[in-house]
């Protein structure tokens, strides 16, 4: 059983990397679109999802490699934290 567990694991941090590359070209490709995205009211939500998914996948990680789930853990609650205060700020200064 935990053979499986840790093959989901994988698999959802593989689906996580492809989608990572994937919004980071069109990042790269399209810098003007994700800015403006980035600034949308409704749009803006959708970025700390990246933070969110650290944090979950680090839970996963934990019975697997407790290094591998720290660091996960920590970039994830920096960006969760990134994100935050840029949605805080831009909800009390621009609405």
């Amino acid at each position: 059983m935990k053979l499986v567990g840790a093959g989901l694991t994988y698999l959802s941090t593989l689906i996580f990397c492809l989608f990572l590359v994937i919004y980071l070209t069109k990042t790269v490709k399209y810098w003007n679109q994700v800015k403006t995205e980035f600034h949308h009211s409704v749009k803006s939500n959708f970025f700390p999802t990246i933070s969110i998914s650290l944090l979950l996948l680090s839970i996963a990680y934990s019975s697997i490699n407790q290094t591998v789930a720290y660091f996960m853990w920590l970039i994830g609650t920096i960006l969760r934290f990134v994100f935050l205060i840029r949605i805080l700020i831009y909800r009390f200064i621009f609405l």
